[in-house]
């Protein structure tokens, strides 16, 4: 993916500040910096997903949906783009209040989304957050998505993504020599 910051240009105290919200694990720092990156390049895929994954740790599904749609439009990654559009299915379904799945296909994406949120153990053992119900089983009520989607807030895992995702950016950050 190319960088979308560069030290020495006006995006380059932004990965400074980035890094350091980053190591400290300071989310809403991390929020303002990813959002100050996208005021300045709309097309910075890391900063919508940066900004995607800190609005589903904090529960604010919608705004999550529109900056991870923001996220796949501008992605040069595939793969994170498929991951991310899966994540998008799951959330819309979930928005919507769907209640039953019937389409072989929509199943399929329900598997995909807890394929890469748990571990195989974790999605067939009965949790007591569910009801006593596997996390196979709760993603087929609204009810049950919520409990699932908060299993993976309550372990911070959508913290993490952002952390990494941010940390990968400023890493990626190009040095710009002195003209002089």
């Amino acid at each position: 993916m190319a960088p979308c910051i560069t030290s020495g240009d006006r995006l380059g105290d932004l990965a400074d500040r980035l890094r350091t919200a980053c190591l400290a694990g300071d989310a809403r720092k991390m929020e303002s910096v990813f959002q100050e990156m996208v005021d300045v390049d709309e097309e910075c895929a890391d900063a919508w997903f940066g900004l995607g994954m800190l609005s589903m740790q904090d529960a604010r599904f919608e705004d999550a949906y529109d900056f991870l749609s923001e996220f796949v439009s501008f992605a040069e990654d595939g793969e994170a783009a498929e991951d991310a559009e899966v994540l998008l299915c799951f959330l819309e379904r979930t928005l919507s209040g769907e209640r039953d799945v019937h389409n072989d296909l929509l199943e399929e994406v329900d598997e995909q989304f807890l394929r890469r949120h748990f571990t195989p153990e974790e999605l067939d053992e009965p949790q007591t957050e569910l009801g006593r119900l596997t996390v196979r089983e709760a993603i087929n009520t609204p009810v049950g998505k919520n409990a699932v989607l908060a299993l993976i807030r309550e372990d911070n895992r959508f913290m993490r993504a952002a952390t990494e995702r941010g940390l990968a950016l400023v890493m990626q950050s190009v040095p710009v020599k002195d003209a002089h």
